[in-house]
């Protein structure tokens, strides 16, 4: 009979989601607080479409080399770019909510700890312990 493997509890994936989503938020709020320190002409990446829509620019992307080191070069194709201010201030318009790190790092502590956390139900592979029930 081939032994069932258990799926480990939702509690334990949730938390590192959680634990992810924090250290993405904080990112994200390094890269909102890079950008809007750097000036009013700083630009960041951009698909050429966006670029072409919102103002920004078009250049066709530098040459690479083949893997193998050969001379053979192709054209990677058109890189697009947009000021900063300009992509910030599209999302605001839209009602994104900017993060930043002015009162520092979103920390994950709630993220590690919740109530119960020694609650189990049995799913973790203890077997259960039968106590006498004294009269």
């Amino acid at each position: 009979m081939k032994a069932r493997t258990r799926r480990p509890p939702s509690r334990r994936l949730v938390r590192h989601v959680l634990r992810s989503r924090v250290e993405a938020v904080n990112a994200l709020a390094a890269f909102f607080d890079a950008i809007s320190q750097a000036g009013s002409e700083k630009k960041v990446n951009a698909s050429p479409h966006l670029a072409r829509m919102y103002g920004g620019g078009v250049k066709a992307s530098a040459s690479v080399s083949g893997a193998d080191g050969s001379a053979q070069e192709e054209q990677a194709g058109v890189e697009g770019w947009r000021y900063a201010w300009e992509v910030v201030s599209f999302l605001k318009k839209r009602g994104a909510k900017i993060p930043t790190l002015g009162s520092g790092p979103m920390e994950d502590d709630w993220a590690l700890s919740s109530e119960g956390e020694g609650y189990t139900t049995g799913e973790d592979g203890e077997e259960p312990v039968w106590v006498q029930r004294s009269h």
